[in-house]
C-alpha cells in the first residue's frame, strides 16, 4: 500500500550571537528553533498577520510591529548540527537542520467585523461568523501588556453573532487626561479546549499562541479608536 503526503526534506540554517550573559547551550537551542522556522519558511512560504502599535511620547514617535500565525507548517523529523564560531569579537552559535516538513492544513474560517470607532462611554459591540465551533477569547493590548477582557462560545457554525454578549459589556473608556486612544483587541479563535491567563507580555502571547497547533486557531487584531464626546 502506498501512502501520499505532502512532505519534503528541507535544509534551514538559524544563528544566534551571545555573550557571558548567556549560555551556549541557552543560545543554540534559540539558534536551532530559528533554524526550524527558516526550514518551514522555506517549504510553505510565510503566513503573517500583523499589527503595527505607534507609541508616542512628547512628540516622539516609535512604531512596533507584532506578528502572529507567522509560519503554518508541521516538522515531522529533524536532524541538527551545531556549531560556535566568533564573529567580530563575539560568539555565535549557528545550527543547520535537515527536517523533513508537512503543510498544515487550517479550515478554520472566522471574521470580526463591526464599528471600530468610539466615543467615551459608548457601548462596543461586534458582529463575527465562525464556519466552525470553538471558543473566542479577546485580549486588550495596552501599555506592552495582553489583558484577558472575555471569552464567547462559538455555539453555531456558519451563523452571525454579536459580541460581546448581554452577559459581557463593553464600554469605551479613555485614559485620564486623553482627547482620543487607539485601542488593540486581539480575537483568538481555537477549536480545542485551552486555559488562558489574565494577562501576557507581548512575548509570553506570542509563546502561548505558537502553543496552539496552527490547524486549530485563528488570530484576528483590530484597531478601536477611541474619542472624546
Amino acid at each position: 500500500m502506498l501512502l501520499a503526503f505532502n512532505a519534503n526534506a528541507i535544509t534551514g540554517v538559524g544563528e544566534y550571537r551571545f555573550g557571558p550573559d548567556t549560555t551556549e547551550n541557552m543560545a543554540c537551542e534559540i539558534a536551532e528553533d530559528r533554524a526550524q522556522q527558516d526550514a518551514l519558511v522555506k517549504f510553505n512560504g510565510q503566513f503573517v498577520e500583523a499589527v503595527i502599535e505607534e507609541n508616542c511620547l512628547n512628540g516622539d514617535c516609535r512604531f512596533n510591529q507584532q506578528t502572529f500565525n507567522k509560519i503554518e507548517g508541521h516538522i515531522k523529523k529533524m536532524t541538527a548540527k551545531r556549531q560556535v564560531v566568533t564573529e567580530q569579537g563575539h560568539k555565535v552559535c549557528v545550527v543547520t537542520v535537515d527536517a523533513e516538513v508537512e503543510k498544515l492544513k487550517n479550515d478554520i474560517k472566522f471574521s470580526i467585523y463591526g464599528n471600530f470607532e468610539y466615543k467615551n462611554g459608548e457601548e462596543i459591540q461586534f458582529r463575527g461568523v465562525s464556519n466552525s465551533l470553538g471558543t473566542i477569547h479577546v485580549f486588550n493590548y495596552y501599555q506592552g501588556k495582553y489583558s484577558k477582557v472575555f471569552t464567547w462560545k462559538v455555539a453555531t457554525k456558519d451563523k452571525e453573532f454579536v459580541l460581546p454578549s448581554e452577559v459581557y459589556r463593553m464600554k469605551a473608556v479613555l485614559p485620564k487626561g486623553e482627547m482620543q486612544s487607539k485601542e488593540l483587541l486581539l480575537f483568538l479563535f481555537v477549536n480545542q479546549n485551552v486555559l488562558f491567563g489574565d494577562s501576557y507580555t507581548d512575548i509570553e502571547m506570542k509563546s502561548v499562541i505558537n502553543q496552539i497547533p496552527a490547524s486549530n486557531r485563528r488570530v484576528i487584531t483590530r484597531y478601536i479608536n477611541i474619542l472624546r464626546k
